[in-house]
């Protein structure tokens, strides 16, 4: 099993680069952003995810551990194939896709080419408790992120300006003083 690869990129195509590891080829799958940003002849290093299906034994190359990582969660869940996780860890990082799926946010899922509503449901259901490094504790805690979140919504605040603030909320406060400091945040 393929887990790291340093070389120098040989070709670019659509999808993939050609790593030249001292006089070998490999092809690595990568995300739109490293391959906009390659060039033939870059030094380039890759954390690899190595796909073995019937038909074919696919590379796919990340930056960062955490993003092989994260990838591999996600093809981990019924219906979301490589090529779709692919996409979704090329438009987020994994803080943010906790974020998504803590604050069960399916519309915002739902955004990413590949993804359904059913597929962001599932991916809430079996991923929700395992991305996320900063998650609530507690029940309560959780039920009152939801509560506090709902109740901003109400009043006209977007998702992306409470998910701006929302780390910042003391919870061991009342929701009522939780809910006047998130407007506090919000009016600056």
């Amino acid at each position: 099993m393929i887990g790291y690869i340093e070389g120098t990129v040989q070709q670019i195509s659509l999808h993939a680069l050609i790593v030249n590891v001292h006089g070998l080829g490999y092809e690595v799958v990568t995300t739109t952003n490293i391959l906009k940003r390659s060039s033939n002849g870059d030094n380039v290093a890759f954390w690899i995810s190595t796909v073995v299906r019937e038909d074919s034994i696919t590379l796919y190359g990340f930056e960062s551990n955490a993003d092989k990582h994260l990838f591999l969660k996600l093809i981990s869940v019924s219906g979301i194939g490589p090529k779709t996780a692919l996409t979704i860890v090329d438009t987020y990082e994994a803080k943010e896709i906790g974020k998504m799926l803590l604050e069960r946010d399916v519309n915002k899922l739902t955004k990413i080419p590949g993804i359904g509503k059913k597929s962001a449901q599932r991916l809430i259901l079996e991923l929700e408790n395992q991305l996320t490094d900063d998650k609530p504790t507690n029940t309560q805690e959780i039920k009152n992120n939801k509560t506090l979140t709902d109740a901003l919504l109400q009043f006209g605040y977007s998702n992306n300006e409470i998910s701006s603030i929302i780390t910042e909320i003391d919870t061991s406060k009342p929701l009522n003083a939780q809910l006047k400091q998130s407007l506090q945040l919000l009016a600056t």
